[in-house]
């Protein structure tokens, strides 16, 4: 078994961006205008996508001359805008791992009692037969104060 953990992590040291907010309607047509003016964006993939994405509600948006209607898509697009973003996902913006298997549940366990021993593995179970996992940190960190790590933690069986 191998337990790492490291103090500083990649969000602490910057490297991670948190999302803004969603660019208005009145900006996507203002980067959509653009893109055209710089030849970025061909107007007739851009109405294929507009009825891809939005139905015949896209209809009319760009004239037959490749004239783009600004003020009928930016309606679209405030029309048809998410509210309220997206739900929250925590701290770190990542959805929670999956529950343990049986399987890893009893490995760990097993790994615990091997590197513990017997008895400290069964005061760290509450009534129900769950490990509390404070009480397991805290003495792996009692177990882990005689060896020279650092800041960084780890506890191998």
């Amino acid at each position: 078994m191998n337990i790492s953990g490291v103090q500083q992590s990649s969000f602490q040291s910057g490297q991670m961006r948190m999302p803004g907010p969603p660019p208005s309607a009145e900006d996507r047509v203002d980067r959509i205008m653009q893109g055209i003016e710089d030849g970025e964006i061909d107007v007739s993939e851009l109405q294929e996508r507009l009825t891809h994405d939005f139905g015949d509600a896209a209809e009319g948006i760009i004239s037959e001359d490749g004239t783009v209607d600004t003020e009928a898509l930016t309606e679209l697009f405030a029309n048809n805008q998410p509210q309220g973003g997206p739900p929250p996902q925590g701290e770190g913006g990542m959805p929670p791992p999956p529950p343990p298997s049986d399987e890893q549940k009893a490995n760990f366990e097993a790994n615990l009692v091997d590197l513990l021993g017997e008895d400290t593995v069964s005061e760290l179970k509450d009534n129900e037969g769950r490990i509390d996992f404070s009480a397991l940190i805290e003495t792996l960190q009692d177990y882990q104060m005689d060896s020279p790590v650092g800041s960084l933690f780890s506890a191998e069986a």
